[in-house]
């Protein structure tokens, strides 16, 4: 049998179950060297990235948070993995959304879990740091609950996990999600893309867009990026490319406008005084703002990287063979975290990029 978390003995490694519910012994019973799992606070499922203290407890429904799935425990990187949010009815709830990435080692599989779980798509180790962007689940369900299950140790032998003393829960807040920031699609004018769900530009808050953490800042309850974000010369940016990727734009000032469109990207745009009904008529949250075009008006920018990132250029290997020393660590372009006992040095910054 693979390594994996096998639902049942037809389990396989890219992790599509039978069964999926992470406290049915029917994953671990088919397989003869396996106890139940246990719990341990050496790995945690919370909903922030800063202090434990600052986690949020509440979630408005229809936005993004964030999950983040840590070992804290050096060498014991999970291979199996199985992330879900359920009601109080036990009901799988909201999505998740994750970035599309070639390289991501986790999908949403279909089969039982009906693409409302996250799950490894591969046998290979995980990162201690793994952050998943969740879309909570409409208002009235009220509060939900974060099962997790990890599979640790090589295949057919191992155990398995299940992180914190107790279930993440977060409650549901009184006020819904009003969303800020739309996607427009591709050729579209932010003008335009806000005109679609019945606002208008707010061209202030486009232009301080203008950094990483800026841009990140703004728009993470309403869309999740690939990380790293990167940096262009395109004075269309804030944009989304053809691969998943979303760019800034720095030095632009005032030529970043509402009215600047690209026939290649499609434009992050914030909207003031939007219809809420009219948003609820997009095929789903993420989905473009759809508007007619005239074609022959597209005028195409080139989406550029800029040679001044030495931080994504940086393998991750490399970068956490820096892991033993701040100084080093930044000085060779990665970034470095002192977190709960760890210390990591990593080719990506949290929230979106987990450390390797």
């Amino acid at each position: 049998m693979s390594l994996a978390l096998m639902a049942s003995v037809d389990g396989n490694s890219i992790g599509v179950p039978s069964i999926c519910d992470a406290y049915d012994q029917g994953i671990w019973g088919a397989m003869n060297w396996a106890k139940t799992p246990i719990r341990s606070t050496d790995f945690s499922v919370r909903s922030g990235g800063d202090a434990q203290k600052e986690d949020p407890t509440e979630y408005k429904p229809g936005e993004l948070v964030y999950i983040h799935v840590r070992s804290l425990k050096q060498s014991a990187k999970p291979r199996g993995f199985m992330l879900y949010a359920k009601d109080s009815s036990g009901n799988k709830v909201g999505a998740w959304e994750l970035p599309a990435d070639s390289e991501s080692k986790f999908h949403t599989p279909p089969g039982a879990c009906n693409e409302q779980a996250v799950m490894h798509n591969s046998a290979t180790e995980k990162n201690y740091h793994n952050v998943f962007p969740f879309r909570t689940p409409a208002p009235g369900t009220g509060s939900i609950t974060f099962e997790c299950l990890l599979k640790l140790g090589p295949a057919n032998t191992g155990y398995f996990i299940w992180p914190n003393a107790k279930d993440l829960k977060m409650a549901e807040a009184t006020v819904p999600h009003r969303s800020q920031w739309f996607k427009g699609a591709k050729g579209n004018t932010c003008t335009a893309t806000c005109a679609g769900v019945g606002g208008s530009c707010d061209a202030a808050k486009l232009q301080e867009a203008s950094s990483a953490p800026k841009l990140d800042e703004a728009i993470k309850r309403d869309y999740a990026c690939k990380q790293p974000l990167l940096k262009t010369k395109s004075c269309t940016s804030p944009a989304e490319s053809t691969d998943g990727s979303c760019s800034y734009a720095t030095g632009c000032g005032t030529k970043t406008t509402c009215d600047s469109r690209s026939g290649r990207l499609r434009r992050l745009c914030p909207c003031s005084g939007v219809n809420q009904a009219m948003v609820e008529t997009l095929d789903d949250v993420d989905s473009p703002v759809k508007v007619n075009v005239d074609e022959d008006t597209w005028s195409e920018t080139i989406f550029e990287q800029s040679a001044e990132e030495p931080k994504q250029a940086m393998g991750a290997a490399k970068c956490e063979s820096f892991a033993a020393s701040e100084s080093a660590c930044e000085n060779a372009g990665c970034y470095f975290e002192a977190e709960e006992g760890l210390n990591l040095c990593t080719k990506f910054k949290n929230p979106l990029g987990g450390s390797n």
